[in-house]
């Protein structure tokens, strides 16, 4: 599980604080042998701050979230707000971001997931 904290320093050190990066979910899943491949993405279309979680949601929406707009919402939080934790939702279900990555010709700062069980 990923926190404020993580996601803060991982868009520093990778990307640079880049504004333009769009967020993108990327779902892994273990295969056979127990190896995280990938199983699927969706861009996330919102994010916001609730019950002391970051939640970037996916909808069926053509609205997409970039780094400029997280930033202000994450960078002003008080010390103990950067420990919640960063969660992707999809409908009513939410799946904790287990690691970070970005894609640089695209644009996009991945968020994964992976898939339970």
């Amino acid at each position: 599980m990923k926190v404020i904290i993580d996601l803060i320093e991982e868009i520093r050190e990778a990307i640079a604080n880049e504004e333009t990066f769009t967020f993108l979910a990327m779902l892994l899943k273990e295969d056979e042998k127990g190896d995280l491949v990938f199983a699927g993405e969706a861009l996330i279309n919102d994010c916001i701050i609730e019950d002391e979680k970051l939640q970037f949601i996916i909808r069926q929406e053509p609205q997409e979230v970039n780094v400029g707009t997280v930033l202000p919402l994450i960078n002003g939080l008080p010390n103990e707000a950067m420990m919640y934790p960063v969660i992707l939702k999809i409908g009513n279900t939410s799946h904790d971001v287990v690691g970070f990555g970005n894609a640089l010709e695209d644009k996009k700062f991945v968020l994964f997931m992976q898939q339970q069980s």
